[in-house]
């Protein structure tokens, strides 16, 4: 995946390195006054680095599948056997477990993170593909640390309960950031591969495909709805105006816009004392406790609204799935959407049916230590426990479906790449990020300072300023018209989108200029 291995040294972007001089021969680098002894070629020199990387990378990897093989094979029926044989609690066997398993997985998913930030040929993509593979490591996290929470719940810990909302909130949080990453990686993939606006490029495939099939042009354009309650009180969303794309982006962004304020509300509700957290000793409270309560509880309203809110921005994430699919092949979609849509839809039903077992057999919480009357513990520790598990698997399904040899570098090879604006960005990109990146690793081999290039992939990894942006733009369209649905809503295109980002604005203008000065975008 190190692309940049040839000799091309140049600087498309003219940005000043401290290593415009290769050195050459048998010459000496000083610096501070200290000799850092004879340099050899440049060429030589980054092959040889080049080879070291790969090979300690890959020596990592295998240290890493030996030994989280052996941690699942041995280590974990090891001590599940030890606890078998000592009596232990059902509820003892959930923390080394979940352990376990989130242990193995947070790796994987770094390491998917590590590969695309050391080879960001194409950043317009990777810099979502990078925000997606984050999800594992934030789940596993948030998982375990609620499952101990529970688990000293069951302990006697009645203060413990009202921080178990934490976790929680956070992971759902994440969660809605996760759709919206992933939608506006669908939405960056049809600019970038096919070199035009999203819904020019919706239009277009689908106004071929149906000629292609003899069928109705201007029946083809309008989106059906599948499924009720849409097909019963929405006429079809039409591709030859703004108003489909600007309806899933809309949906979209409007879960990622609330789905924080409720988490903010469940977290209160709970230190507040506003979602019926009760200590074991008031089971007098809660049996008087009415349903009226509980629905006027402002905690039920936040899972209420966030409960729908998420659905539709799951319905509109899945519509645009399925309009634009022959277009999205090119990217290998269907394991994406899968890693994507299975984690947080699947883990969402999951709950739901441990939820209606607990509720249709109160008795089976007496198997992980919990009291007949108070199985809440209980239920959230599992929850927990088979979240941890999952998410090896899903760390798995993420690093075989977003890999980073899906995005090599990017190279004019004939006239028209030349003329889509994406193509030519990203092939300046590329020299600039090549040219770059050798500097950096010369420089660290040598001992010099790093080059003060100002560039930094890692950064994305924390610059949200493209998702602050658009939702803060959603809450102000709620605060003033909160019954008015935006269908004229316009996705920024691929490039202005990447701009807004800290790393974009600082090297997408000097890459258009380099590329020919092509039409802003």
């Amino acid at each position: 995946m190190d692309d940049d291995a040839s000799g091309d040294t140049t600087n498309p972007l003219n940005v000043e390195s401290n290593l415009t001089e290769p050195l050459t021969g048998a010459d000496e680098v000083v610096l501070d006054g200290r000799t850092r002894g004879p340099s050899v070629d440049d060429d030589a020199l980054y092959a040889v680095l080049s080879r070291r990387r790969a090979v300690g990378l890959m020596v990592t990897r295998w240290i890493y599948v030996c030994s989280a093989g052996l941690a699942l094979a041995l280590g974990l029926p090891a001590m599940i056997y030890s606890l078998a044989v000592s009596d232990a609690e059902g509820r003892a066997y959930l923390l080394p477990v979940s352990a376990t398993f989130a242990g193995a997985a947070v790796p994987v998913a770094l390491y998917g993170v590590y590969t695309h930030v050391n080879n960001y040929w194409r950043p317009v993509l990777q810099v979502y593909v990078t925000r997606i593979l984050w999800m594992v490591p934030v789940y596993a996290v948030c998982s375990l640390a609620e499952l101990v929470l529970w688990l000293e719940v069951e302990q006697g810990c009645g203060e413990c309960r009202r921080w178990t909302a934490v976790p929680g909130a956070l992971r759902d949080c994440y969660e809605s950031y996760t759709v919206l990453n992933f939608f506006y990686f669908m939405v960056t993939f049809l600019e970038v591969h096919y070199g035009g606006a999203a819904e020019k490029v919706l239009r277009e495939g689908i106004t071929k495909n149906s000629s292609a099939d003899d069928g109705d042009d201007d029946e083809d354009l309008a989106v059906p709805h599948p499924c009720p309650p849409y097909r019963w009180f929405c006429s079809p969303w039409r591709l030859d105006s703004p108003e489909f794309l600007g309806q899933c982006r809309y949906g979209v962004l409007l879960y990622a816009t609330i789905m924080p304020l409720c988490a903010a509300v469940y977290i209160v509700s709970a230190f507040a004392g506003g979602n019926n957290n009760y200590d074991d000793d008031d089971a007098a409270d809660r049996d008087e406790a009415s349903l009226y309560g509980a629905l006027a509880s402002p905690s039920s309203w936040a899972y209420f609204v966030a409960f729908n809110t998420a659905n539709h921005a799951i319905y509109c994430l899945g519509l645009f799935f399925y309009a634009a699919h022959d277009l999205l092949l090119p990217c290998h979609p269907h394991g994406k959407f899968v890693a994507v849509k299975g984690l947080v839809f699947g883990t969402f039903f999951q709950d739901l049916g441990i939820d209606a077992v607990f509720y249709c057999s109160p008795g089976l919480a007496t198997k992980f230590g919990a009291t007949q009357d108070d199985a809440t513990a209980a239920l959230g520790a599992l929850k927990c426990t088979l979240m941890c598990v999952e998410m090896l698997a899903f760390a798995l399904l993420h690093a075989h479906a977003f890999p980073a040899s899906q995005y090599p570098r990017v190279r004019l090879e004939s006239p028209e790449d030349a003329e889509n604006p994406s193509t030519s960005w990203l092939a300046a990109w590329g020299d600039y990020y090549a040219q770059q990146k050798r500097e950096r690793r010369l420089a660290r081999a040598r001992g010099l300072p790093r080059p003060n290039d100002g560039f930094s992939p890692a950064a994305t990894l924390f610059d949200v300023t493209d998702v602050r942006r658009d939702t803060a733009a959603t809450a102000r369209g709620l605060a003033t018209a909160p019954l008015r649905v935006v269908r004229n809503a316009r996705s920024a295109p691929a490039l202005a989108q990447f701009n807004r980002l800290s790393l974009g604005r600082m090297t997408a203008q000097a890459a258009q200029r380099a590329a020919g000065s092509p039409r802003a975008v």
